[in-house]
Formats: structure tokens, C-alpha cells, sequence
């Protein structure tokens, strides 16, 4: 957090410029090679990787690993996890590297994290980026049309290309129409009913500590906002959110819109304290501030 104050803007737009070159490639190299596992021919895989053994955490899922992609055992259930331990991993952060980018598909880099990320049918990168767009245009009435016209047109043809996908069914149509069912069931019942005794206690100010869950693995079962909270508290997330305010600065309207997006992919993927997301929201901060005169040098 502090050594990004260090670096000068030209530093910090070619560090989120390599970032977006590095993404569009490993998907430029994993996503032809994980279709055709998929749709043409099974391709031999390395060795099994143990996703509980692998993140510390109580579950039992098996990732494929094909060197240029990992795959998950998973029946009927397809999606796209690229060299990612998540597909919701890849989705987060293609939604924030687009808006950083300011949705420029004129750029064949932002084209190829567009269509990666499609295929991990991540509900989160879907709400992220129709926010996101929504956000970046609404400023005047003439993007705002751009903007109902563009989504529109990314919805009408996601859903007519993937409507008779399973996976797809599941993992978006049938959560976004009950955002708060899906939001609940990224914790188990069990951490559920901890949480909900713990919020309403003092101990919910600080938090019970980043060893709590090393202790209690039981309870370390999926993802959300509810593991930050029970680990840091109320105080440390106020603290995380400050970070964020102050590496805004005196922010504009895009700076503030990419600050919203890391908020509402925090209900998800608490992962704001992270070192990824405070690189790329500085960084791309930047872009969003100064990218018309660093495009003049």
C-alpha cells in the first residue's frame, strides 16, 4: 500500500497497461486449448490438484491441471477456469481490468478478456460489467444510449448463444433473479449461523483475528463479505475502505464509479485488503485520472 505512492504515473499506467497484456494473453492461450478439451477432443492433463489441500479451506473439489488451464471434476457443470483457481477469479478481475480501460474494444486486448471471461460464467463478472458500463456512460444523454444500447445488445446475445448451456442456467440466469439466494449460499449454513450471532456482538467491532478461521476450519467453507467481517471487523473494514479513499485522492466521476465496482465485488470476494486489488485499483486509478494526457505523451 505504501510503496504504491512511490511510483510516478507514467510508472503506474504502464504497470496496469502490462497487466491487461499479460490476462489477454494467458487467455489468448488457454481459452483455444480448454475448448478444445471441451467440445473437440479430451487433451491428457498433468496431475490432480486438491482444492481444499491447495487454498487451506474445507472443501472437496479436484482441479485438472492441463498446464495451460486447470479444469474442474465437476459433472455437467463447464466453465472456464483458465490457469485461475476460480472462474470467478478470472471474471473479478477481467470486470475491473474493462472498466480500467475504460471498455475500449477497439483495443484486440480488451476484445480477448471480453470473450475469456464470458465463458467462466461468472455471475460476478456479468453484474460487474453491466454496472460498470452502465456507470461509464451514464454521464451524458448521448452515452447513456451508447450505454442501454451496448449492454442490450452483450445481454440479448450472451443469453441467445449460452441459452440451452446447463451451466449458464445455473450459474447465472437462475442466480441473478435471486441475487440474495446466491449471495447466501457462497456460506455454508453453518457459518451462516455463526455470523448472525456474531455481527450483533462487540466483538464484531474488531473482529476475532486472521487466525480464527486456522482454528475454526469447519467454518471456512466458501467465500463472501462475512470472512472479512468475522476475521478484521467493522474497524478494520473501515480502515480497508479509507485505503481506498485515499489512494482515489481527488477523484472524478470514472474514479469514483471503478471505486464502486471493488465495493460491490467485495459482497462477493472480500478481497479488498488483497495485494492484486489494491494494484489494480491504483493503478488503474491512473488510467482513469490521467489517461487523455498520457496518451498525448
Amino acid at each position: 500500500f505504501y510503496q504504491l505512492f512511490f511510483l510516478t504515473v507514467e510508472e503506474k499506467y504502464s504497470i496496469i497497461n502490462k497487466i491487461t497484456t499479460i490476462l489477454a494473453i494467458i487467455i489468448a492461450v488457454s481459452l483455444p486449448m480448454w475448448l478444445i478439451n471441451q467440445y473437440v477432443f479430451e487433451l491428457p492433463f498433468g496431475y490432480e490438484m486438491h482444492y481444499g489441500d491447495w487454498k487451506g479451506k474445507n472443501q472437496t473439489l479436484i482441479l485438472e491441471n492441463y498446464y495451460f488451464f486447470v479444469d474442474a471434476q465437476l459433472e455437467h457443470i463447464i466453465r472456464f477456469y483458465s490457469v485461475f483457481d476460480e472462474p470467478g477469479t478470472l471474471g473479478t478481475l477481467s470486470a475491473f481490468l474493462l472498466f480500467a480501460n475504460r471498455y475500449n474494444f477497439r483495443d484486440k486486448r480488451i476484445l480477448i478478456i471480453l470473450i475469456g471471461s464470458l465463458f467462466t460464467f461468472s455471475l460476478a463478472f456479468f453484474i460487474l460489467t453491466a454496472v460498470g458500463l452502465f456507470l461509464f456512460y451514464i454521464r451524458t444523454l448521448k452515452l447513456i444510449l451508447i450505454s442501454s444500447i451496448t449492454i442490450t445488445v452483450i445481454v440479448v446475445s450472451t443469453i441467445t448463444v449460452f441459452r440451452h448451456n446447463p451451466t449458464f442456467k445455473g450459474s447465472v440466469l437462475n442466480r441473478i433473479t435471486t441475487v440474495e439466494s446466491a449471495l447466501g449460499e457462497r456460506t455454508s449454513e453453518e457459518t451462516t449461523a455463526y455470523f448472525n450471532n456474531y455481527i450483533s456482538s462487540m466483538q464484531s467491532i474488531l473482529g476475532k483475528g486472521t487466525g480464527f478461521f486456522n482454528k475454526n476450519p469447519d467454518l471456512l467453507f466458501g467465500n463472501g463479505f462475512k470472512f472479512f467481517l468475522i476475521e478484521n471487523g467493522f474497524l478494520g473494514l473501515l480502515l480497508v475502505i479509507g485505503m481506498y479513499l485515499f489512494i482515489c485522492g481527488k477523484a472524478n466521476y470514472l474514479v469514483v464509479s471503478y471505486l464502486i465496482l471493488f465495493l460491490l465485488s467485495f459482497l462477493q470476494r472480500p478481497f479488498l485488503f488483497t495485494p492484486y486489488q489494491l494494484i489494480v485499483f491504483a493503478t488503474g486509478v491512473t488510467t482513469l485520472k490521467y489517461l487523455p494526457a498520457l496518451g498525448k505523451k
